[in-house]
């Protein structure tokens, strides 16, 4: 239990494959301790998908499909009401493209566990890739209570992403940069919300400067690409990447 809580905290930024690898081992480490404990299922069933969420259509991704599922499905065996199997299972719905099981998983780890960080983290990123900011803001305030996980969340920044897509840039800006302060976890995504949020806001100094950074950090990302494999809706991506002067 305490390996998979470790291993939990750790997804985010999931964009971030080194972290992920890392965590993903410390969840198959889990499993080989105890292969009763649940969490360990959940928790590398979560990992897959996130890999399988961004990796190109073709034999790996649907491989990673396959292993999360079945590792999500045992987790539902041992332990079908607990709120991280049905956050896990969410997670692999969106990851295989059915939004609709997707969110309906989601609504019910929110139901079982309302103030668990981890939980409430995965529902804002359920509710943000299938277009529901409003959801996906009420899921990701600062406001709301955190009463379990062990504190290391994403919700700033995913506060600041659909608060962009609600068209609310500064509060955009505020929550990224307050992530950033507070040492949150931060990844591409972060850079590339907030050159958009400035360009939207007229700052262009400012979002060229952050562009710069993104390309100087992580050269290789294919902006687009990365947005097209986490958002349903390719209007929504269209309406970050449309601020951003070029496409890396």
């Amino acid at each position: 239990m305490t390996l998979s809580d470790q291993a939990r905290n750790l997804i985010f930024p999931m964009i971030e494959r080194a972290q992920l690898e890392l965590a993903l081992a410390m969840f198959r480490h889990a499993i080989e301790k105890d292969e009763s404990y649940f969490g360990g299922y959940a928790g590398a069933s979560q990992c897959l998908a996130a890999f399988a969420i961004f990796a190109p259509d073709g034999p790996q991704r649907s491989a990673l499909l396959k292993e999360a599922r079945h590792l999500a499905n045992q987790a539902e065996v041992l332990s079908p009401a607990n709120s991280w199997t049905q956050s896990a299972l969410s997670w692999v719905d969106l990851a295989e493209g059915d939004t609709k099981r997707a969110i309906e998983h989601a609504d019910i780890a929110l139901d079982l566990a309302p103030k668990d960080g981890n939980v409430l983290d995965f529902y804002a990123m359920v509710m943000l890739a299938t277009g529901d900011f409003d959801a996906a803001l009420a899921a990701s305030t600062s406001d709301r209570p955190r009463t379990s996980g062990l504190g290391r969340f994403a919700n700033k920044s995913i506060f600041g992403a659909a608060s962009f897509h609600a068209g609310k840039y500064e509060q955009a800006i505020d929550a990224l940069n307050t992530a950033t302060r507070a040492g949150d976890p931060i990844s591409a995504p972060t850079l590339i919300y907030l050159a958009a949020a400035n360009a939207a806001l007229g700052n262009q100094a400012d979002a060229l400067a952050l562009e710069a950074d993104l390309k100087q950090n992580w050269p290789t990302i294919d902006t687009v690409a990365l947005l097209d494999r986490l958002y349903v809706n390719p209007e929504q991506v269209r309406a970050l990447t449309d601020h951003l002067r070029t496409k890396h």
